[in-house]
């Protein structure tokens, strides 16, 4: 029952790893499974109790169906679908792990892995956002043909890209938000970015130096 936060952090790494590997081999929309096993992993992070768990599976596992349906069936359709479901049950997690990681208690190596685990959810949401808002309001986002080719095959991995860089306030420019709708979410994420990192993943680290120490 230990150690499910870094069990999902490793899996999230892997899926940032995978996925330029995928495209170096023209395997790009295959993307999708390892966003699966990531949303599987999420399912079992969460399910330390019972509850969560039926919740976590309620929303989970119609994720699962409608990432695979994206696959075999691809479509403006079931790709918003895929985002939407998506963006419900990443939400679910990251709002559930945060709870953990703020809990009181011990400040633990696990406790650390769920903590960088939410900033990574916090940057997926945004990208199933900034999808659907791409999707649903064209224009919206300002994307250079040579970014979109090269971010491979559907704006979804170019929003990926776009909501890490803006997560991390990087503000690389090459992809810009049009409307007041698409700039005010853009400088959210930035701001929640920051603060995030700035004061929650610095306390935490701090109060786990704090008690390692104590404890030898």
């Amino acid at each position: 029952m230990r150690e499910r936060y870094v069990h999902l952090l490793i899996a999230l790494l892997l899926m940032f790893v995978l996925y330029p590997l995928a495209m170096e081999t023209g395997l790009a929309r295959w993307f999708r499974v390892v966003m699966m096993l990531v949303l599987a992993a999420s399912a079992y992070a969460v399910s330390r109790r019972r509850r969560v768990l039926v919740i976590a599976l309620a929303l989970g596992l119609p994720a699962l169906a409608a990432q695979a349906s994206a696959i075999a069936l691809p479509g403006r359709d079931t790709f918003i679908v895929a985002a939407c479901l998506g963006f419900l049950f990443l939400i679910f997690v990251t709002v559930v792990i945060l709870g953990s990681v703020l809990s009181p208690g011990k400040v633990t190596r696990d406790k650390i892995a769920g903590a960088i685990c939410v900033y990574l959810l916090l940057g997926m949401v945004w990208a199933f956002v900034y999808t659907l808002l791409g999707h649903t309001q064209p224009g919206a986002f300002r994307i250079p043909e040579e970014v979109m080719l090269g971010m491979g095959q559907g704006s979804q991995y170019t929003f990926f890209y776009y909501s890490f860089v803006t997560l991390t306030t990087l503000g690389y420019g090459d992809i810009t938000p049009t409307t007041p709708f698409a700039q005010t979410l853009a400088w959210l994420e930035a701001t929640i970015g920051q603060l995030y990192m700035a004061i929650l993943i610095a306390r935490l680290v701090g109060l786990h130096i704090v008690h390692s120490s104590r404890e030898e």
